[in-house]
């Protein structure tokens, strides 16, 4: 991604979107020229059960988040 400010989403049912204070389905990030930002999503659990929320974690966190993932080739069909 170019420079600059960006939104990122996780996508939500329109249920269990932030209905209850959890989580975030969207963040917004300064992107610095010439550097990786890493976010981390998650299921919730409880009254917003399988509700994403997403939150930015630490370069090291990111990068030992990533170390052990695998492309898979494919597509995913868009909302």
């Amino acid at each position: 991604m170019p420079a600059g400010r960006h939104e990122i989403a996780v996508a939500n049912m329109a249920l269990s979107q932030n209905l209850f204070g959890v989580g975030s389905d969207k963040d917004t990030v300064d992107m610095r020229p010439g550097t990786t930002t890493y976010f981390h999503a998650q299921v919730q659990y409880g009254l917003t059960a399988g509700a994403l929320s997403s939150m930015q974690v630490a370069d090291n966190q990111g990068r030992t988040d990533i170390a052990n993932l695998h492309k898979i080739d494919g597509t995913c069909p868009r909302a």
